[in-house]
């Protein structure tokens, strides 16, 4: 039986949701999953010279460390499915490999090869690209050879690399530029600066004319971050995707891009 409720009321939907998700984050309800749970988001990091495995999970990102991501299970899978192409190695600015039905243990100068190929495919947006097409073929090829097997294989990697290609790239075009978001409320307008998935600065207005606007850009480069986001990266994922999915559904006239 509910006792008593308490609400707060926000300017915009975008406070709304960045408020939601730091309450959720502090209170821990029982029965609600979604962004509570970001001490378990996980990194992936590809290994020094290791006989078993090329890529690892681990909870701290540190050097060659990507991510964090949300999704264990999808790594888990990921780093299974790419021990049939291993080892991979770079060639006339792509990759060459082959699968295998039982991965194969490659020795230290396969291994070396390897890893450079994947640091390359994992921070490279392009080469992931590359990649990812190279993939694409071989599925295409093996289906129209009737290897259904072999053609679910290569459509299962792609997913896969599509989840971490979408959690390290998802708001690239983005995250280094300066944006003003300029968003109606009750009572006038409420401008955002944000760089780099932080809020820098807030400012309400009653109307919306070039001379605050331009102060409020001046006055907003020389301020530190506002708290609205979490310094710590795991907590601060949640924070990002919510800024820049919202500023991603907002028309065009409403998001300007500094120089």
């Amino acid at each position: 039986m509910i006792d008593d409720i308490e609400y707060e009321v926000t300017d915009t939907h975008l406070e709304a949701r960045l408020l939601e998700c730091s309450l959720i984050k502090r209170i821990q309800p029982i029965f609600n999953s979604q962004f509570k749970n970001d001490r378990k988001y996980v990194y992936l990091r590809v290994e020094d010279y290791n006989i078993h495995s090329a890529l690892t999970i681990n909870h701290d990102g540190d050097e060659d460390s990507f991510g964090p991501f949300r999704s264990m299970s999808i790594l888990l899978e990921l780093i299974d499915a790419l021990k049939n192409l291993y080892p991979i190695r770079r060639l006339d600015g792509g990759y060459e490999f082959s699968y295998k039905v039982m991965p194969t243990r490659m020795d230290e100068e396969e291994f070396i090869d390897n890893r450079t190929s994947l640091l390359e495919i994992l921070t490279d947006y392009n080469k992931l690209g590359v990649f990812m097409e190279a993939l694409e073929k071989l599925m295409a090829e093996a289906a129209g050879q009737y290897k259904y097997e072999t053609a679910t294989y290569y459509r299962n990697l792609i997913s896969y690399l599509k989840y971490v290609e979408g959690s390290i790239y998802n708001h690239r075009e983005l995250y280094n530029k300066e944006l003003v978001l300029k968003l109606e409320t009750e009572y006038g307008y409420k401008l955002f600066l944000v760089y780099k998935g932080q809020i820098i600065n807030i400012k309400s207005l009653n109307k919306l004319d070039n001379e605050p606007l331009e102060e409020f850009i001046e006055k907003s480069r020389r301020k530190s971050p506002l708290n609205m986001v979490d310094k710590d990266e795991k907590k601060n994922l949640d924070f990002i995707n919510i800024i820049y999915s919202e500023i991603k559904s907002l028309p065009e006239e409403n998001v300007i891009i500094l120089d």
